[in-house]
């Protein structure tokens, strides 16, 4: 199962893929490689908020889970007393990609430790963009983060210019840094001497594809304990968030002001947490509970992985059988298969659920038409002709009354230490990859999750888990699946921060919710609304992972508060720019 990015910006593009194939390009102490690696289209991750998924049954008597050794407690900054990191000299210079340079991008690399308890040990280099603002009189740095995690923000600045509006965009500098582990120069790549065993295409429903899942997910980590240090052992949110404040620093704005998306959500949490001091503005859209993110509530960690926890399979039912509901509502004219689609659903998946079906040279799985549904469901512009081929495939497989089809391909703060420790020279972020190896990949997203946070000891905790909220729920399991690495990941979790996260900042935060979000459920917004003290929340009615371009109503609340501070309206709900059918 190709490493996938589970809370990322959706791609709104005309014709999306939901997986393509990206030449990865790093520097491994002057040795270049080149390799190819899978990005699937994000589906992403909480405990469910239907409170009828059942428990996983407990694991039999002769399951052990292994604790790992207690690890002792480091003191980082910006803890008072902790060494402080020198702020960095950024020197922009003409990018090299020509992409870039039609945006009107400037590139740098930023030297940040790579381990921030001994901050004048090692160093790392960072890749970072910006946007100049036009204006005469700018208002600073504005920062952007696309989610993922392990999602490239240089990649998604288009994206970011055109969502933000000219309103913001001629009057801030826009940032957009590669969080460690991401960007070309720190790439989380591993490799072995070995072939790797093949996965699970999709995500596992059988015990047997499970076992077979768990066998690979073993081999990536055995190699990655092996090949991708150091980078992994310092992945953590709270590391970028620490990196992200040095840039503030060298840029030399006296408070941060950002825009997050998706796990982007978590950047941000965890930075006005750890900096409360230093926030000037802080939107959060499409929100991921940092404590579900973490450490979860009450024992949650150590019998729910965290790609449950955040809640995202409850949210992607909610948000098909609203689909359904509204295709319904709009009528034949606007919808035509209102009237049958969600029972054309029903009946899809129970035929799939006895197994594969093949019709002609297409074959059918569950496990593949859920993934589909759930990568079409992160954007507005593709669910209509999601329904479209739900109704094509029912036919199919059912009603064995139409030509074979294809799924459609979807694309989506303490006081600080006044001594600064000068940075150390520049180490590789991995072990270099030499001619002989036969396996390689990159490990952006699993590098951070698992570093941020705790999960069961047990790697068929995840089955376990699969199978029984399975019975109730038709995209729980896939999104439990998605963080089965971190069942004994090797990288380290000390440089994490896990809370607390209702630490008042010095400017309140604002949040923002989809009512129909498939990644990340309105009720994270509405938690983390209630958690940081102050924060306002802004609801948009709509469909999709994030508001971001949705409702011009959302927009102008957004630009609003960046630009001036204010805050919409409390209880504002926006509706969406136009009509989903």
């Amino acid at each position: 199962m190709p490493e996938h990015t589970p809370l990322s910006w959706p791609h709104r593009s005309s014709s999306p893929t939901s997986e393509r194939a990206a030449a990865v390009r790093y520097r491994t102490a002057g040795l270049v490689v080149g390799a190819a690696t899978a990005l699937i289209l994000s589906v992403g991750l909480t405990e469910p908020a239907s409170a009828a998924i059942a428990p996983p049954p407990k694991p039999r008597p002769n399951t052990i889970p292994v604790k790992p050794p207690a690890q002792p407690a480091r003191v980082m900054w910006p803890t008072s007393g902790a060494p402080a990191p020198a702020v960095p000299r950024i020197r922009w210079q003409r990018c090299e990609e020509a992409s870039q340079r039609k945006l009107g991008l400037t590139c740098a690399t930023v030297k940040v430790p790579l381990d921030y308890a001994a901050p004048g040990k090692a160093s790392i280099l960072l890749n970072v963009v910006r946007h100049k603002a036009t204006a005469k009189k700018s208002k600073g740095v504005l920062f952007v983060n696309p989610g993922g995690p392990g999602t490239s923000t240089i990649e998604h600045m288009e994206q970011f210019l055109t969502t933000l509006g000219r309103p913001v965009t001629s009057t801030f500098d826009v940032i957009g840094m590669d969080p460690r582990g991401v960007g070309v120069d720190s790439l989380a790549g591993c490799w072995s001497r070995t072939e790797a065993p093949d996965g699970v295409s999709s995500f596992p429903v059988t015990t047997s594809e499970a076992k077979k899942q768990i066998a690979r997910d073993s081999f990536e980590r055995k190699a990655c304990a092996a090949t991708g240090r150091p980078i992994i052992d310092h992945m953590s949110t709270g590391n970028v968030a620490r990196d992200m404040d040095l840039i503030r620093q060298a840029v030399g704005d006296r408070a941060l002001s950002y825009y997050g998306v998706s796990y982007g959500t978590v950047l941000g949490a965890t930075y006005a947490a750890m900096f409360p001091t230093k926030v000037r503005g802080i939107i959060l859209d499409g929100v991921v509970d940092p404590v579900d993110w973490t450490t979860g509530r009450g024992r949650q960690s150590s019998r729910i992985p965290v790609s449950t926890r955040t809640g995202s399979g409850a949210a992607s039912d909610e948000s098909l059988r609203a689909v359904f509901a509204a295709c319904k509502a709009a009528g034949k004219t606007r919808c035509p298969h209102g009237a049958t689609i969600a029972s054309e659903w029903d009946r899809l998946l129970k035929a799939l659920s006895s197994g594969p079906v093949t019709v002609g040279d297409e074959t059918y799985t569950k496990a593949d038409t859920i993934g589909a549904a759930m990568a079409n469901l992160y954007s507005t512009e593709e669910i209509p002709s999601m329904l479209d081929w739900i109704h094509d495939e029912y036919l199919t497989v059912v009603a064995k009354s139409s030509p074979p089809v294809s799924a459609p391909r979807a694309s989506g703060a303490p006081k600080l230490a006044l001594r600064r420790r000068t940075p150390g020279p520049l180490v590789s972020p991995v072990v270099a990859q030499p001619d002989s190896s036969r396996w390689f990949d990159t490990f952006k997203q699993a590098g951070v999750m698992c570093s941020d946070s705790k999960n069961p000891a047990d790697a068929m905790t995840w089955h376990r888990y699969a199978t029984a909220s399975a019975k109730n729920s038709w995209f729980t399991p896939l999104w439990t699946w998605q963080s089965s690495l971190c069942a004994g990941w090797p990288g380290s979790r000390r440089d994490a921060y896990v809370g607390p996260f209702n630490v008042r900042p010095a400017h309140p935060l604002l949040v923002v919710g989809n009512t129909h979000d498939p990644a990340t459920p309105y009720a994270n917004a509405r938690r983390v609304a209630a958690l940081s003290p102050g924060a306002r929340l802004l609801t948009v009615d709509t469909f999709g992972h994030t508001a971001a371009d949705q409702s011009p109503c959302a927009t102008k609340a957004m630009q609003r508060y960046l630009l001036t501070g204010a805050l919409p309206p409390e209880g504002l709900v926006c509706k969406a720019g136009k009509p989903l059918f």
